[in-house]
């Protein structure tokens, strides 16, 4: 690239960056809660769309490291402190770097001595759209309790979510989900993924309905946003 193109393009980096600067200044920057939830809400999206599983994964990861950064960091409950507190052998430490196993694979090159290449060739082949699941509930689920409010769609994903994995939860523990998510999704846990992701689609689709909205969502002590899930969707 001629030195006069690089230039240019620097002089609008640093253009930006002092717009940034003086829209903070005058107290109009976003707040961090709103960029985790476009992140997650992103994600959730492409994943309801059966997109781009990489994409999915990486911004359900920043979503996530936000939102329970903030909690973190404001001594607030969330999800993922309970899931600590739950597994005394879990540090927050370690569980953020199993959070970000597979993130770190995809956005990083070299090791921490920035010379060393990294070896992900096991966690790259070994990936799929299964390992969004969990990663995507996390966040969500952090983000409710950080926020008080879910988009209609992360509802539908929570129970869609249970009802998939019920034989791997505490009935006891969970049988108010269990019982919704069971209405919402009949027998869902015996069908292909590929099944599994079209029913999830079809219900999100049908909550834009408000009759539907209130028949699906019961049992969630949180508030339904009225906002679209992303600035992309279509369903």
């Amino acid at each position: 690239m001629p030195a006069v193109a690089i230039h240019g393009v620097l002089k609008l980096l640093l253009h930006r960056a002092n717009l940034t600067s003086n829209c903070q200044s005058k107290g109009k920057a976003m707040q961090k809660v709103q960029v985790a939830r476009s992140l997650l809400g992103t994600a959730l999206d492409l994943f309801i769309q059966d997109l781009d599983p990489i994409s999915v994964h990486s911004l359900a990861c920043g979503g996530c490291e936000i939102i329970e950064g903030l909690a973190t960091h404001e001594q607030r409950n969330s999800f993922s402190s309970q899931m600590i507190d739950a597994n005394p052998q879990l540090t927050l430490r370690n569980f953020r770097t199993q959070r970000g196993s597979i993130w770190n694979a995809f956005k990083h090159i070299t090791q921490l001595d920035r010379k060393t290449l990294r070896d992900d060739k096991s966690i790259l082949e070994s990936f799929s759209d299964k390992e969004n699941d969990a990663v995507l509930l996390t966040g969500w689920l952090d983000y409710a309790e950080y926020n008080k409010s879910l988009p209609k769609e992360a509802k539908v994903f929570i129970l869609w979510f249970y009802s998939i994995n019920k034989e791997h939860l505490d009935k006891e523990l969970f049988e108010t989900i269990i019982r919704n998510s069971e209405f919402l999704f009949p027998q869902i846990n015996r069908k292909p993924r590929k099944e599994q992701k079209n029913i999830l689609f079809d219900k999100c689709s049908e909550i834009s309905d408000p009759f539907n909205a209130i028949k699906y969502l019961k049992g969630f002590n949180v508030i339904s946003e009225t906002i679209p899930l992303s600035s992309e969707t279509q369903y």
